[in-house]
C-alpha cells in the first residue's frame, strides 16, 4: 500500500527543490573555497566529497527506515540539520589555522579535517532526498523537482556569490534548507516549521552582513595566514585579493640576473587570483622613463622584433604586458581578460595608482575569453602575446576544466595564427626550470606550435620559430605563419644580447637535440615513445597541456620527477590519482556495507525472492556511471564553444539538469503508455542521441564559435536538451522496475547509483585526460546501452516470476526485516 502522510505532493515538491539547490550550491561553492584555501587541483575533489555525502545518507536511510507515523517530522529535521551543518561547516573551516609542513605541502590531518566537514552537510541532505524519492509515489515528479533545484543553483551561484561572496554565500544556501523543512512541517509541526523559517530569514540575513562585517572569511591558505588585503572580490570563477607589495624591487618574470640589482626602486601591490596565480599592479603616472627596465623583460622580447605593432594582450591582469608594450611605443594595445574582476581591480579601484590605462587612447581591454574574442573579430595584429596565461584557478567545473585550455591546443594556435598581419608573431611565454633535463612546459609548447603549422601548411616548422630562453628559468617562443628571415634572426640575435638571454631554437640554431624531434616528428605515436612525459600537441578533443604524467606510469609508481621532468602543476597529478583509488574503494564501500551489515544481523538475504532481480543493482550503478561520463563530457566540449568559463559551467550543468528533470518529469506519463518490457528501448535511443549530439558538439564548436554569446547558448541548450531529456528516464525507469518486483532495497539502489556517479566522475575524467573527450562521450552512450540490456533483463525476470502488478505502491516497505520488525 503507498504510504499515506500529511505532506503534499507540491510541498514535498518544493521541499526537495530548495534541498537539492543548497546542495549543489555547497558544492559548487566548496571548488570556490578548495581553490582559495587550497591548491586549485582540490577543487576536483567538491565531486567526490558531494556524492559520497549523499550517498552515506541513502546508506543511514536504507539500514534505519524511519516508521510512517515518523516519515515527516524525521524529514523535517534533516532539513533543519543540512542548514545547520552547512552553516557550521563553513564556518568551523575557515576558523582552522593551517599551517604546512616542513616540506612546505598541506598536512594530511587538514585534509581529513577539510573532506569531514565539507561532507557533513550531504548526509542529513542526502537522507532527505532518498526519503523523498523511495517512500512517495511520482518518483518521476519529485525526481523533476530535485534536478530542478539542482539546476536553479546553477543559475543562481554567479549572482550569490557576488552579493554574499563566497563564505556567505554558503549561509544563504544553507537557509534553502531550512525553508524546505519549514514546508514539511508547516501542516503538522506548525511550532517547528515557524522556528525553521526564522532561521531561514536569519541565514539570510547573516550572510549579507558578512559581506561588511567579515565574520566569515579565508584566514588560512595552503601556504600559511591569509595576508592583509586592501582589496577583496569575489565572483563565480576566482576570488581575488590586492596587498602591498612586500619587496622595494620590482617583480619581474624573465629579467637576466646580471640586470637585477641595477633595476630601480618601484613601488607596487599584488593581485592574488584564488591561492595558486598571481599578477602585479606597477604604479605608473604617465612617465615611461620610470617603468624603462621592462626593456630587459625577456616577456616582451616580440616588441624588439615587431616595431610600430597592433599588440594583443591575452591575460594582461594588472597591465604589466600593457605596460611593456607601452615603453616599446607600440601603435596600439589591446587587452582581453577573460576575468572582470581583475581588470576592474587595476584600471578602476586601483587606477590612480596603476595610471588608468583604460583611459588611453592607444590601450582598450575587453572581457572575453582570448580565443573566444579572436574568434570574433576580423582585426589583424603584429604580435598575439601571452604570458603565463594559466590562472591556477580552478573554474566552477573542477580541476582540468581550465579557462586558458582553449589556448593551448593546436586549433587555438592556428586561429592565433590567422589573426596576424604579414611577418605576425605568436608570442607564448612559459616556465624553462633552469633549463632542467626535462623542461616539459617547453618542450610541448613546441610541439603544439609545430603541429600547429604542420596543420597550416608549413612543411619545415623550425624555419618558423624561436625560442629565448633566460638563466632564471623561463622561455618565450615565438611563431608565425611566414618563415623568419635572415634579417630576423639578425635581430634576434641582438635583441639576444641586450637582454642577456639565448636562443635555443630557430633558422639553423637548435640547442637541444630533442627540439629537432619536437619539430621534425609528425608523427604523435613516435612523439610518445621518444619521451618518458607527455609532450604531444594538445588539441580541442583532448585539451590538457599542463598535464604532463602519464597515468600509466603513475600507477606503476614511476613519479614525473624520476623521470626527469617537473612542473608547477604536477602535484595535481598524484591528487587525481590518489582520489581515484580513495573514491572507487568508498563507493565500493557503500556499495556493499550495506547488504553485508544486514546479512550479519540477519535481517535480510540479498538473493532471497523478497528481492528483485540482480539486474536492479547492476542497473543502477550503469546509469550512475553513464550519466557522470556524459556530464563531465559535455561540460568539457561547450566550456570552450561557450568561450567564457561561467557560461561554460552554469549553461551547460543548468541545460543538462533541467532537461534531465523535464524527461524525469514525462516519465510518470510516457512510461504509463508502453510495456514494461519495451522501456529499455528508451536507453537505446539515449544512447543513439548521445553519439550524434558528440557529433553535432564538434560542428558546433567548429562553425557556430564566431556567432553572439545568446546564438551560442541557444544552439548550446538545443544541444543539450533532446539527449538529457532521454536520460531524465534512467532513473525513473529504474524505480518503476523496483516497484513492480516489490523491491524492498530501493533506498540501497539510490545509493548505489549515488557511488557509481562518485566513480564516475573521476573515471570520466581520466577516460578525457588519457583518450579524449570523444572518447568519454561514446563511452558514455555505450554504458546506456548496457543498462537497456540490464534493465530488458531485469524486466524479463520479473515477468517470468509474475511479481508486482501494483505500480502505484511504495518502492520502499516500511520494514526491512522478512518477519516484518522495523
Amino acid at each position: 500500500m503507498p504510504l499515506v502522510t500529511p505532506i503534499s505532493r507540491g510541498r514535498l515538491a518544493a521541499a526537495i527543490f530548495l534541498v537539492s539547490a543548497n546542495l549543489v550550491l555547497w558544492e559548487i561553492l566548496l571548488t570556490r573555497i578548495f581553490s582559495t584555501i587550497l591548491y586549485y587541483h582540490f577543487a576536483f575533489m567538491a565531486v567526490s566529497v558531494s556524492m559520497f555525502g549523499l550517498t552515506a545518507g541513502a546508506v543511514a536511510v536504507f539500514l534505519s527506515p524511519p516508521s510512517e507515523e515518523k516519515l515527516t517530522p524525521r524529514m523535517g529535521l534533516l532539513a533543519g540539520l543540512t542548514a545547520a551543518v552547512t552553516a557550521l561547516a563553513i564556518s568551523v573551516q575557515l576558523y582552522i589555522p593551517l599551517v604546512p609542513d616542513a616540506d612546505g605541502a598541506t598536512p594530511s590531518s587538514y585534509l581529513a579535517a577539510t573532506y569531514v566537514l565539507s561532507a557533513l552537510p550531504f548526509v542529513p541532505g542526502g537522507a532527505f532526498i532518498c526519503l523523498a524519492l523511495t517512500r512517495f509515489a511520482d518518483t518521476g515528479t519529485l525526481y523533476a523537482a530535485d534536478l530542478a533545484g539542482s539546476a536553479l543553483s546553477c543559475a543562481l551561484m554567479p549572482l550569490l556569490i557576488v552579493a554574499f561572496n563566497g563564505p556567505g554565500a554558503v549561509w544563504a544556501a544553507g537557509a534553502m534548507s531550512a525553508l524546505a523543512g519549514a514546508i514539511v512541517l508547516m501542516q503538522s509541526h506548525r511550532r517547528n516549521a515557524a522556528a525553521l523559517a526564522i532561521a531561514a530569514i536569519a541565514l539570510t540575513l547573516a550572510g549579507q552582513l558578512n559581506v561588511s562585517q567579515q565574520w566569515l572569511r579565508v584566514r588560512y591558505r595552503h601556504n600559511g595566514p591569509s595576508p592583509a588585503t586592501l582589496y577583496e572580490s569575489w565572483n563565480a570563477f576566482s576570488r581575488i585579493i590586492v596587498s602591498p607589495y612586500w619587496e622595494p624591487k620590482p617583480f619581474s618574470y624573465g629579467i637576466a640576473p646580471a640586470f637585477l640589482p641595477g633595476l630601480p626602486d618601484s613601488a607596487q601591490l599584488w593581485l592574488e587570483i584564488d591561492s595558486g596565480a598571481a599578477t602585479p599592479i606597477t604604479e605608473f603616472h604617465g612617465d615611461l622613463q620610470k617603468i624603462d627596465y621592462l626593456h630587459l623583460e625577456l616577456c616582451a622580447i616580440a616588441h624588439r622584433m615587431r616595431e610600430n605593432a597592433d599588440v594583443c594582450i591575452i591575460g594582461p591582469g594588472g597591465g604589466r604586458d600593457v605596460l611593456a608594450a607601452l615603453v616599446f611605443k607600440q601603435k596600439s594595445i589591446m587587452g582581453i581578460d577573460v576575468n572582470p574582476d581583475i581588470l576592474y581591480a587595476a584600471n578602476t579601484v586601483f587606477g590612480d595608482f596603476s595610471g588608468h590605462l583604460d583611459r588611453r587612447p592607444d590601450v582598450t581591454f575587453m572581457v572575453d575569453d582570448g580565443r573566444s574574442a579572436l574568434t570574433r573579430t576580423d582585426k589583424r595584429f603584429d604580435i598575439i602575446q601571452a604570458s603565463f596565461v594559466d590562472t591556477v584557478a580552478a573554474t566552477s567545473a573542477g580541476a582540468y576544466a581550465f579557462t586558458e585550455n582553449g589556448l593551448y591546443t593546436v586549433e587555438g594556435w592556428k586561429l592565433f595564427m590567422q589573426r596576424l598581419k604579414p611577418h605576425g608573431v605568436v608570442s607564448f611565454s612559459r616556465f624553462y626550470f633552469g633549463c632542467a633535463n626535462w623542461p616539459v612546459e617547453i618542450y610541448r609548447l613546441i610541439a603544439l606550435g609545430a603541429a600547429a603549422l604542420r596543420e597550416s601548411g608549413v612543411k619545415d616548422p623550425a624555419q618558423h620559430m624561436l625560442l629565448f630562453r633566460v638563466e632564471r628559468g623561463m622561455a618565450t617562443l615565438l611563431v608565425s605563419p611566414d618563415p623568419f628571415s635572415p634579417e630576423d634572426v639578425e635581430r634576434a640575435k641582438k635583441a639576444a644580447a641586450a637582454i642577456q638571454c639565448e636562443i635555443a631554437l630557430g633558422p639553423g640554431i637548435c640547442l637541444d637535440e630533442k627540439f629537432k624531434i619536437l619539430t621534425q616528428v609528425a608523427d604523435i605515436a613516435q612523439l610518445r615513445a621518444a619521451f618518458p612525459l607527455d609532450i604531444t600537441p594538445t588539441y580541442d578533443d583532448r585539451p590538457y597541456f599542463f598535464f604532463h604524467a602519464r597515468i600509466r606510469d603513475i600507477l606503476a609508481g614511476t613519479g614525473p620527477e624520476e623521470l626527469g621532468g617537473s612542473s608547477f602543476n604536477l602535484p595535481a597529478v598524484r591528487i587525481l590519482i590518489t582520489l581515484t583509488i580513495t573514491v572507487l574503494a568508498l563507493g565500493a564501500l557503500l556499495i556493499v556495507f550495506p547488504i553485508v551489515w544486514l546479512k550479519l544481523r540477519g535481517a535480510t538475504n540479498a538473493s532471497s525472492e523478497k528481492d528483485g532481480p540482480a539486474a536492479l543493482p547492476l542497473y543502477f550503478a550503469t546509469i550512475g556511471f553513464a550519466f557522470m561520463f556524459v556530464e563531465i563530457g559535455l561540460i568539457q566540449r561547450l566550456s570552450l564553444f561557450l568561450g567564457h568559463p561561467i557560461y561554460g559551467f552554469t549553461v551547460v550543468l543548468f541545460g543538462l539538469l533541467l532537461a534531465t528533470g523535464l524527461g524525469s518529469f514525462l516519465s510518470d506519463r510516457i512510461l504509463k503508455t508502453l510495456a514494461p518490457r519495451n522501456h529499455f528501448a528508451i536507453l537505446l535511443c539515449a544512447a543513439a542521441v548521445i553519439t550524434l549530439a558528440e557529433i553535432v558538439g564538434v560542428w558546433a564548436l567548429q562553425t557556430q564559435i564566431s556567432a553572439q554569446i545568446a546564438s551560442r547558448i541557444a544552439v548550446t541548450l538545443l544541444l543539450i536538451c533532446p539527449p538529457a531529456v532521454l536520460m531524465g528516464f534512467a532513473f525513473p525507469m529504474g524505480m518503476d522496475l523496483s516497484r513492480r518486483a516489490n523491491d524492498s532495497r530501493a533506498a540501497w539502489f539510490w545509493s548505489i547509483n549515488g557511488a557509481t556517479s562518485v566513480m564516475g566522475s573521476v573515471l570520466a575524467m581520466l577516460f578525457s585526460i588519457e583518450l579524449g573527450i570523444r572518447i568519454t562521450m561514446l563511452a558514455g552512450a555505450a554504458i546506456y546501452l548496457l543498462a537497456a540490456a540490464l534493465h530488458r533483463w531485469g524486466a524479463g525476470k520479473i515477468q517470468t516470476r509474475g511479481r508486482g502488478t501494483d505500480t502505484n505502491a511504495s518502492p520502499l516497505r516500511t520494514s526491512r526485516f522478512p518477519d516484518g520488525r522495523n
